[in-house]
C-alpha cells in the first residue's frame, strides 16, 4: 500500500488515511481500464475490441458467437492466407476443440480425416469448426470427422458401482466424455496447479473466466 511510504505522522491520521484510499482505490480503477484497452489491441485477449478486429479480417461481425469462437475465427482469417497444409488443418481445428487432434490424408481418395483425441465427444463449436474449414481448404477435397468418447475398459479401469456412477448425476452426453473425474473440454486442475499462480496472480491477468476455463 502507497500509506506505507509515508511518514508515521500521516499514517496515524484518519482523514490521510481515507484520502489516500480513495486514490487508491482510482489508481487501482486506472489501472485496469488501461489493460482493459491494451487487451484489446491483441487477438488473444481482446473482448468489446473484437468488432474491429473482425472488420480488419474480413469478416462479418458476430456478437452472437462466444467470444473464443470470434477470436479463433479472427486469427484463422489472418493466418491461413497461403497454401492449406496438414498442419494448417490441425491448427486450425485445435483452435476451435480445445483439443489436441490427429489429421491424416488419404490422396486417392482426395480427402483427410480430423480425429478429435484431445476433447471428447463432438466439440461445441463443430458448426464453426465446419465453417472455418470450408473457407480455407482446397476445393476439391473433402473430409471426415472422427469423435473419440470413454471406451467400457476405460470405465471399468474407475472401479466404480452403477450407484457410485449415478450419484454424479451425468447425463449421457457427459457420461460419454467424462475422464478422470472432469470434462477434459476445459483447464485441468492439475494443470491449473502447475502454473504456481496465486489467485491475486490471476486476477492481475485481467481475463475472463471463459479465457481461464481455456488457459494454455
Amino acid at each position: 500500500m502507497l500509506i506505507e511510504k509515508y511518514p508515521n505522522l500521516l499514517k496515524d491520521n484518519e482523514t490521510f488515511k481515507l484520502i489516500q484510499k480513495a486514490l487508491e482505490n482510482e489508481d487501482d480503477f486506472r489501472k485496469r481500464a488501461f489493460q482493459d484497452i491494451l487487451n484489446q489491441c491483441f487477438v488473444v485477449s481482446a473482448t468489446w475490441g473484437l468488432d474491429k478486429w473482425e472488420e480488419f479480417a474480413g469478416l462479418p461481425i458476430s456478437r452472437h458467437l462466444k467470444t473464443r469462437i470470434r477470436r479463433q475465427n479472427i486469427l484463422n482469417a489472418l493466418q491461413n492466407r497461403e497454401t492449406t497444409t496438414l498442419k494448417a488443418i490441425k491448427s486450425l481445428v485445435e483452435g476451435y476443440s480445445g483439443g489436441a487432434c490427429e489429421v491424416t490424408e488419404q490422396n486417392s481418395e482426395y480427402k483427410f480425416t480430423v480425429k478429435f483425441v484431445g476433447v471428447r465427444g463432438e466439440p461445441d463449436t463443430l458448426s464453426a469448426l465446419r465453417e472455418a474449414i470450408e473457407r480455407v481448404k482446397p476445393a476439391h477435397l473433402t473430409y471426415d470427422f472422427i469423435f473419440t468418447y470413454m471406451t467400457w475398459d476405460e470405465c471399468t479401469r474407475y472401479h466404480k458401482t452403477w450407484t457410485q456412477w449415478e450419484t454424479l448425476n451425468l447425463t449421457w452426453k457427459e457420461f460419454e466424455r467424462y475422464y478422470q473425474g472432469f470434462m477434459v473440454d476445459f483447464l485441468e486442475w492439475q494443470m491449473f496447479d502447475s502454473y504456481n499462480y496465486k489467485f491475486k496472480n490471476w486476477d492481475d491477468m485481467f481475463i475472463t473466466w471463459e479465457d481461464l476455463e481455456i488457459y494454455v
